[in-house]
């Protein structure tokens, strides 16, 4: 809840900042929102050692994606800024799959850019499809943690604050700093 607004700047940011097809874009945050928006309403009324058991799970499936592309069993990267045939509908299921685990705590980038790697795309345009993503699940499963009061107010407030502010202080800041 309280790293939605934060998101939403980076992922105007880097819509801004890199070149991707807007299929791939649009389709790939549609899919990773709605797997938030369902998992969200499950994982709220979960018990702890189910969210564990869910959270190890996840994982493993983004490490095999990983372990997949170092075993040259997937290409790691490559030139395309977008996807098209089965590729796309690849990433479209497997971003439903990580909206949803996004909210079980398994989080939304590593396993993007694990599979934006294996499946030949630039590895910059991980970047805006990593924060658009996410800016639009998080807006989709927040509002499920907030409909089922299953959040902490003052913290969200504080992430809220912080991270805008932080977002900005690195887009705006820190990348206009000499590299030297």
């Amino acid at each position: 809840v309280g790293n939605t607004i934060p998101t939403v700047a980076q992922a105007f940011i880097f819509m801004t900042a890199v070149e991707i097809d807007p299929v791939t874009l649009v389709s790939v945050a549609a899919a990773a929102s709605l797997g938030a928006l369902l998992g969200a309403g499950v994982v709220a009324r979960l018990k702890r050692n189910r969210i564990q058991l869910g959270m190890g799970i996840g994982l493993l499936l983004v490490g095999l994606v990983i372990l997949a592309g170092l075993l040259e069993l997937l290409p790691l990267g490559g030139e395309a800024d977008g996807l098209s045939g089965w590729k796309l509908v690849l990433i479209i299921v497997m971003s439903f799959i990580f909206g949803a685990l996004q909210t079980i705590g398994i989080g939304f980038y590593a396993p993007c850019m694990a599979m934006v790697y294996a499946l030949g795309m630039h590895p910059l345009t991980a970047f805006p499809l990593m924060m658009t993503s996410t800016a639009l699940l998080m807006l989709a499963g927040s509002s499920r943690f907030i409909k089922e009061n299953a959040y902490d107010r003052k913290t969200a407030v504080a992430l809220t604050i912080a991270g805008t502010a932080s977002v900005f202080l690195a887009a705006f800041v820190v990348s206009s700093l000499p590299l030297i």
